[in-house]
């Protein structure tokens, strides 16, 4: 028999940064409404219960969670540990944890119920009532959904241990995880443990390194810190160098954009600037970097990765053959010489896409009655869905400056307003399509503009007043404006698109856009 029909405001499916970060400011800004989250993890967290072992966030932990509280603890403590907290980047137990609290506290308060090891189903929605089913029993239950369905899981990241290799692999090819990789060393350690040569059981091993991200560049240096493998035993499969992020440098994820803007739209120039300003950083001078997809790497990490010579540029791997004698041979996109790897060496996959998964919908609000959870600014995450459920609320009061988002959408010449306040909201606030590469250099220039204009739009539209949107921010533990010292420069960005107008190609109802915002934003000069 179906159980007692469920009630709700908001049902949120996805229990992972994003969804969290958007629940916690709902309960924070409607005082009244419930949320009912359901997730197909056993634990909230998302894709980090399936995350590698070693891994750490790759920023500080100060921008990372939910806004109403601070995943690093307090100052004082870390301090006392000797750990300054804008240097505080929080490891995979430490993320768990501090979202398990944060599920617990919320459960305990009574508005929000949780369902993990669930199953939504998107296909058996019947008008506000929607379904899920619970993965242990098969139990179908039914839930009313009084205001929205929000969509937490179109960014979810796809991590290795959870997305076999994109390409052919023979039985029999050695091929492990980022996750196998940590377990086994977990597992050597202790069998050596009160030995002699306790590191020999892993320096010995030979690798194969396949990717070119942030987890490929994770495992490489694991393997040498942790697990004293020498340089020279592992080989690197590079299909792109990639521009990082420095740590220690005086960027952020912002200064893409910033420098496209100055450099007008030349992706090069723009990432060697940045790379003489110490922002950016790759892995070696003799190759020039092709794109940029928000990497964040410390100046010990680097120097660690770039030990690494056999550094393997062929483009990807399209097979991985067992041949007759225990080697490997290995296929690749841009070389008709395949490579042979003896049979010490073990392959590790870090080719999975991570939060570049390929969801190329926009659209934040398609309906009166759902939201997607997609990136409005450059990453981290939780600032983009904490902005949108801040965007929600105020809607839901009746509190956003529609008036001018209706202008914004050149709507109200004629005195005319035909469509509702979500149809105006969700054309006016495109979301920043992480995964989207326009081939064209200006389109790809442009496109990495994006997250300027929407931070304008945010801060035009939260409320008649943007003083109001630039507290929010400031006041906002997610965000980089809640930095002290940081500017934003949204207004100068504006101006500076205009004045660039030619160069970018902007039509003229884009140049009266980027107007009405510079003029409604003029109070954030200098800001």
């Amino acid at each position: 028999m179906n159980p007692t029909k469920l009630i709700t405001d908001y049902l949120v499916v996805g229990a992972g940064a994003a969804s969290m970060a958007f629940v916690d400011t709902i309960l924070a800004e409607q005082p009244n409404a419930t949320v009912s989250i359901v997730d197909k993890h056993n634990a909230p967290g998302g894709h980090w219960n399936d995350a590698y072992g070693f891994v750490r966030l790759h920023q500080p932990t100060l921008l990372y969670g939910v806004a109403s509280k601070q995943m690093e603890g307090t100052w004082l403590k870390l301090c006392l540990r000797g750990v300054l907290p804008w240097q505080h980047r929080a490891s995979k137990e430490e993320i768990l944890a501090h979202y398990k609290l944060l599920m617990d506290q919320w459960v305990a308060s009574g508005r929000v119920k949780y369902y993990p090891h669930c199953t939504y189903q998107f296909d058996q929605t019947e008008g506000n009532i929607h379904s899920f089913v619970e993965n242990a029993t098969k139990t179908t239950r039914s839930i009313e959904v009084r205001k929205k369905l929000v969509n937490g899981v179109l960014g979810e990241c796809r991590v290795p241990s959870q997305t076999p290799p994109q390409f052919h692999v023979d039985k029999g090819v050695p091929i492990v995880t980022p996750n196998q990789i940590f377990d086994d060393h977990l597992a050597n350690k202790k069998n050596r443990s009160g030995r002699k040569h306790k590191n020999k059981v892993d320096s010995d091993k030979r690798y194969v390194v396949l990717g070119c991200g942030k987890t490929a560049l994770d495992t490489v240096v694991f393997l040498q810190q942790k697990m004293k493998v020498s340089a020279r035993n592992i080989a690197w499969v590079a299909p792109n160098d990639i521009w990082m992020l420095r740590r220690s440098g005086p960027g952020s994820p912002w200064s893409w954009g910033d420098a496209l803007l100055k450099c007008n739209g030349d992706p090069d120039k723009a990432g060697m600037m940045l790379e003489e300003q110490e922002v950016f950083a790759r892995l070696t001078h003799a190759v020039k970097p092709t794109r940029f997809r928000f990497p964040v790497i410390g100046d010990e990490e680097l120097e660690i990765a770039q030990k690494v010579k056999d550094m393997i540029r062929r483009g990807r791997v399209t097979a991985i053959e067992k041949l007759p004698n225990g080697s490997c041979k290995v296929s690749f996109t841009e070389s008709e010489e395949p490579m042979i790897f003896g049979d010490n060496y073990t392959f590790v996959h870090c080719t999975s896409p991570g939060p570049f998964n390929d969801n190329h919908i926009r659209d934040v609000f398609p309906s009166e009655n759902t939201i997607n959870l997609l990136f409005l600014y450059a990453p981290p995450v939780p600032i983009s869905m904490s902005s949108i459920a801040s965007l929600e609320s105020r809607l839901q009061n009746g509190t956003l400056d529609m008036d001018f988002a209706r202008r914004l959408l050149m709507e109200n010449k004629d005195g005319a307003q035909s469509s509702d306040d979500t149809d105006v909201l969700n054309a006016i606030l495109g979301s920043y399509g992480i995964s989207i590469f326009p081939e064209d250099k200006l389109e790809m220039a442009k496109h990495h503009m994006e997250p300027i204009k929407t931070l304008a739009v945010f801060l035009s539209i939260l409320d008649k007043d943007p003083l109001v949107g630039h507290k929010w921010l400031k006041q906002n533990r997610l965000s980089f404006f809640s930095i002290p010292g940081f500017k934003g420069e949204v207004c100068e960005n504006l101006h500076r698109m205009i004045e660039a107008k030619d160069n970018f190609r902007f039509s003229d109802e884009e140049v009266d856009k980027l107007k009405l915002l510079a003029e409604k934003l003029q109070p954030l000069q200098g800001m």
